[in-house]
This record gives C-alpha cells, structure tokens and sequence, in this order.
C-alpha cells in the first residue's frame, strides 16, 4: 500500500508540473511571454520540482528508519523528525535537529535521549568527559541530563544526522553504558 501511495504521489507532483510546463509554453506560443520568462519559468520549475522530490524522498527515507528500528514516528515536519520507541527495555526518543541559535548555528545533529518517568542523579563530571569525543567520522557534542515535569532524560547530541540503523544502536548502547557508569545510586 506505501509503495502504491509512493507512486501515486510521484506522478501528480510529475502531471502537475507538467501541466505548469504548458500553460507557460503556450503563453509564450501566444506571443504574451519572451523567451527569456519561459526559460526562467523552466528553470524555476525544475528547482521547484528537485526541491519537492528531495523532501519527499527524505521523508520517506526517515519513515522507512523508523520502521526498521520499531519506532513510532512522532514528528513528521521534514526539518526536525522525532522518533518514539523501546530498546532493551528502555524509553527512547530519536530527534533529527539543525539549531537554529546558538555557537553551533545551523549544524545538523542527531539527539538521542533514553528516557525515565522517575527522576535519577549523575555524575556531572562522568558525563561531561564525553563531550566532544570522536565517534567514526563524527563526534559527540554533549551529553548531558535534563529534568522536565512529565519525563527526565540522558540526552546525547552528535554531530550531522545519522541514518544507518546499526549507528543509531551503537550510540543507543553506548548511552546506556554512560548511564550505567555514571548514574549515582
């Protein structure tokens, strides 16, 4: 059924372009256009349309990620996508954020927070020797816990998105490890 959506959605971005593609030929058939505003009109068109497919075609991926994991895909805005699951008996959320202010403006990251209902404690300083360690190609910005009314959680921030499933279970693990180690009993 995805599949069939997919391609259904396909060929009406597809037939609604190309029906934008002959209003405007025949507007510069009519001689009410100059050559000038087609050809603007079909770059402007292709942008248009490379944009639209690049969205699409992102979502689905992040859908499809979701699925792999055994998510629940929460947030389904493109710019900022939020995943919600378990993993070895845990809460956990995936987020997919660029920054909007701060000293790292504009920089992709993935956030990952294992969650609990119940308020912990944790050695600060254990936490904070994470921060800014080199993870494959990219690197753990900060871990850190935050307490809020209705959840409290172990929030890790790496550097750029990360897609691969194998990836994202490894840095799910390796929080869980932090957790373990410095959590105060």
């Amino acid at each position: 059924m995805e599949k069939k959506q997919t391609r259904i959605i396909e060929i009406l971005i597809v037939a609604a372009n190309l029906a934008i593609i002959a209003f405007v030929v025949n507007l510069y058939l009519r001689k009410i256009i100059i050559l000038e505003v087609l050809l603007a009109s079909f770059f402007c068109n292709v942008l248009i349309l490379s944009l639209g497919f690049f969205i699409f075609y992102q979502y689905q991926r992040l859908k499809k990620l979701a699925k792999e994991l055994g998510f629940k895909y929460i947030k389904s805005s493109f710019p900022h996508p939020k995943y919600e699951g378990h993993y070895k008996s845990h809460w956990w959320q995936l987020h997919f954020v660029s920054r909007e202010t701060g000293d790292k403006w504009g920089m992709p990251m993935t956030y990952i927070k294992l969650q609990w209902k119940e308020p912990k404690k944790f050695d600060e300083y254990k936490l904070h020797k994470y921060n800014d360690r080199k993870i494959g190609m990219s690197k753990i910005v900060e871990i850190k816990y935050i307490v809020r009314d209705s959840k409290n959680y172990l929030l890790l921030k790496r550097a750029w998105y990360t897609f691969n499933k194998k990836k994202i279970y490894h840095l799910m693990d390796l929080l869980l490890k932090i957790a373990r180690e410095s959590e105060i009993k």
